[in-house]
């Protein structure tokens, strides 16, 4: 235990009655720019810190300030052909002890108690443009050029030039519901805008349920850009499955970027190929320019224009409604 100025510091070795803590410091550290992090759902959250906390060799270290916890470093032992190290998984400081130099004392900390054990070096992976790149190389951390981070999409996933299309769902909450609750973006639909979080998880939910059936009645996919959730589209068969019915929707800020039509087109070869679909719908507001001119670049002919459509935010308007149909 160490008596600073005006705190006391105590560091510890983290175990499982600091589970909770380290959770919710953990979510509030990587909340907020420049991570942004949502874990909100924390169910979600409790299992990944259980995960990386829990692992086989696990070693995580706290430190305590007048009795609470405001830095945890989650990770383990890892025994390579060179010898053991010490890789960190998750290391954080609480936001408001933050520029105190609590982290830098934290890692030295750390290591002194690993050269009592043995264990000579400390392996960690982050962002390089992150402000946690020039704390680490500042405490003596070397950037392992070679060394590269890959990652690839499990499942089904679609990739066209620009875009990649993978099953909707919950870890995609945040954004979607940022796009489907904006009133001014979602003015010509039928079902959205929505300011329920709760109707956005159910949807998502519901989406993530129906993708686990061995033969889906609808297909709801994320649209991703450079890895960025923009917009979702839909794929919805009829009783026959002979018929699929086509929707999208995009953020403000990717409209215009000929993004929906791609998506689209992509989605299209793909039910043609997977489904043996040939035959697609799709409905939209006759005032909705944009989206009947994706329609009609996709190769979609309008086949009507009926009234009785009422969209959500004006629920008392009655609305002319465009259909358009392709046949393969």
């Amino acid at each position: 235990m160490l008596r600073r100025k005006n705190f006391m510091e105590q560091f510890i070795n983290l175990d499982e009655s600091y589970f909770l803590e380290a959770a919710e410091l953990y979510k509030d550290s990587f909340a907020g720019e420049p991570w942004n992090d949502d874990w909100s759902n924390k169910e979600q959250l409790h299992q990944y810190i259980r995960e990386v906390s829990g692992a086989y060799n696990a070693l995580n270290y706290g430190l305590l300030v007048d009795g609470k916890l405001v830095a945890i470093s989650l990770g383990g032992i890892r025994h390579w052909w060179e010898g053991a190290n010490y890789n960190i998984d998750e290391f954080c400081v609480s936001k408001s002890m933050r520029g105190k130099g609590i982290g830098s004392r934290f890692m030295s900390m750390i290591e002194k108690d690993l050269q009592t054990k043995g264990i000579p070096g400390i392996f960690l992976q982050t962002d390089i443009d992150k402000p946690s790149f020039r704390f680490y190389t500042k405490n003596g951390f070397t950037n392992l050029e070679k060394h590269v981070s890959l990652f690839k999409m499990a499942g089904l996933h679609i990739k066209t030039e620009r875009l990649e299309l993978v099953p909707q769902g919950l870890r995609f909450f945040k954004t979607t519901h940022e796009y489907a609750s904006d009133k001014e973006n979602m003015r010509f639909t039928v079902n959205l805008p929505s300011d329920s979080e709760e109707a956005t998880k159910e949807f998502l939910e519901g989406a993530e349920k129906e993708w686990k059936k061995e033969k889906p009645n609808f297909f709801e996919f994320a649209i991703l850009c450079s890895n960025e959730h923009i917009g979702g589209l839909s794929l919805y068969l009829d009783e026959s499955k002979s018929c699929g019915e086509l929707g999208w929707c995009l953020t403000k800020m990717t409209q215009g970027k000929g993004y929906a039509s791609e998506a689209a087109k992509a989605i299209v070869e793909w039910a043609q190929k997977e489904l043996s679909l040939k035959h697609f719908i799709a409905h939209c507001d006759s005032e909705n320019i944009a989206s009947w001119k994706t329609m009609e670049k996709i190769g979609m002919k309008r086949i009507s224009c009926t009234g009785g459509r009422f969209n959500k935010i004006a629920p008392k308007e009655e609305r002319k409604e465009f259909l358009y149909e392709m046949k393969i």
